[in-house]
């Protein structure tokens, strides 16, 4: 059997009639099989935007956990399961993602002035460093958790402040007042459960109030004056 090529163009030269003839019979078939099945383009087309979308939706729900977080998973609004670290697939609409980094170190101040056990007022300031460990508590067990570590940190300073004399605060309590700040911090954030690790607290040397600090760097002094006099006549 020839080929259209041979057909046409090896054995005579082309007979433009008889392709056109040709061509004008395939359209023909053609309508006539859309009017005799007119479902089968529409069919065809709903298919083509079903699978479109279907991809798309696909494609939305995959999602890749970089080491340093978790992501958490909510099922129309309940909490599903966490996703650790690598590629996950998460089907969109029905779940929803959220990301927190469990690597990063938060830190909050609490500065204010406060009353020493002795009635005296000193400005003191305390930095608290943390790490989210339950991404799941930390996202929904509190309204908001740095405020509520931040309300803890206010809470043991001033009962740990208001325990100790602004001499100690000043000199030597320093470093247990510092401790059990850290100790009274720790056991409230505990109990709010809130998914969160206190890394560290640090508190920064006390002072008494702009308004007499003047006065009270000249009792701080004189009070070193007093012991250097005293230590001095010892030795003597």
């Amino acid at each position: 059997m020839k080929s259209l090529f041979d057909k046409y163009f090896r054995d005579d030269p082309p007979n433009l009639d008889e392709i056109f003839k040709n061509f004008a019979k395939k359209i023909k078939n053609k309508r006539k099989d859309q009017l005799e099945n007119p479902n089968g383009p529409i069919y065809g087309l709903a298919s083509a935007v079903f699978l479109l979308f279907f991809i798309i939706w696909f494609l939305s729900g995959i999602h890749i956990i970089s080491p340093s977080e978790r992501g958490v998973v909510l099922r129309f609004g309940a909490y599903n399961r966490t996703l650790l670290p690598g590629p996950s697939w998460v089907p969109s609409i029905i779940d929803r993602v959220y990301l927190v980094n469990v690597t990063r170190d938060y830190s909050l101040k609490q500065k204010a002035e406060m009353l020493t056990k002795d009635k005296n007022i000193v400005d003191v300031e305390l930095s608290v460093v943390f790490r989210v460990v339950d991404a799941n508590k930390y996202l929904f067990s509190a309204v908001n958790p740095l405020d509520s570590v931040n309300q803890a940190t206010a809470s043991a300073l001033r009962q740990v402040v208001g325990n100790t004399t602004l001499d100690g605060i000043l000199t030597q309590q320093r470093a247990m007042v510092r401790d059990e700040a850290e100790k009274q911090i720790i056991e409230t954030v505990n109990t709010y459960d809130i998914g969160i690790e206190i890394i560290d607290v640090n508190l920064e040397p006390a002072r008494p109030p702009q308004q007499v600090s003047a006065a009270f760097d000249d009792a701080i002094k004189a009070l070193e004056d007093e012991k250097r006099y005293i230590n001095e006549a010892k030795a003597y």
